[in-house]
């Protein structure tokens, strides 16, 4: 997907061992610089994100963390759903930590 397509990402984060307060992440692309704009780009070609199933098929273990990540384009959104130890790709876990990392202020 071509980076100037992109119109924001958000990801959610719940579960884990302990309950805590844990805000949804939304990144405007358009406030990002070029150079997180390319990085954004490949991780999402990485993790072929755009091809993943939209649920991971294994549970993974009661205290996982259950990720929720949706892309939107200006054509469509797209979520994928998947869980700590699901068996997921591991770029999809490089990908929902440079979303956090980067989130808007």
């Amino acid at each position: 997907m071509a980076q100037e397509n992109l119109v924001s990402v958000k990801l959610e984060r719940e579960g884990g061992h302990v309950p805590t307060y844990r805000p949804k992440v939304r990144i405007d692309i358009k406030e990002l610089s070029a150079a997180d704009r390319t990085e954004l780009d490949r991780l999402l070609k990485d993790a072929d994100f755009f091809h993943q199933p939209d649920r991971s098929s294994e549970t993974g273990h009661p205290d996982a963390f259950k990720y929720t990540l949706t892309v939107e384009t200006e054509e469509k959104s797209y979520t994928l759903v998947f869980r700590t130890q699901d068996g997921h790709p591991e770029s999809l876990d490089a990908l929902a930590a440079w979303i956090r990392a980067h989130k808007s202020q």
